[in-house]
This record gives structure tokens, sequence and C-alpha cells, in this order.
């Protein structure tokens, strides 16, 4: 399913999926991904705590996102 996914245009509705796998529920609920026209992803947060909760993990965070998105999410 991975490389299926991987393989399809980096729309917003593959990269919302793709987060909520990434961060899990709970910051997935406090947090809202947005995608630029360039391909970038931006993530509006909830709560200034949440955003930090982010960057503590970001590596790992990334790290998920391009297993599921592909080495070019």
């Amino acid at each position: 399913i991975q490389s299926l996914i991987a393989e399809q245009p980096h729309s917003l509705g593959k990269v919302e999926p793709a987060w909520h796998l990434a961060v899990g529920r709970a910051l997935a609920r406090q947090t809202t991904p947005v995608r630029d026209g360039e391909g970038v992803v931006y993530v509006r947060t909830h709560d200034a705590r949440v955003s930090v909760q982010l960057e503590l993990h970001r590596r790992t965070i990334e790290t998920r996102l391009r297993d599921i998105l592909g080495p070019h999410g």
C-alpha cells in the first residue's frame, strides 16, 4: 500500500492521511497540515505546547512522512 501511495501526486488529500499516520491521533487532532504550491507541508497548531512537541519529534515525524509519501515527499 505504501508503494501505491508514494507513486500518487502529493495532494492535500494524500498529505492529510499521511500526517495522521505519522503523528498519531492525539497530535493529529491538535494540528492541521497545509501544503503549499511548492509541495512544502506546513503545520498549524492549536496550542504552543503542541508546537514544542512537534519540534522535539521533528526528525521522527519527517522520517515517517517520507516512508509514507515516498522519497520525494
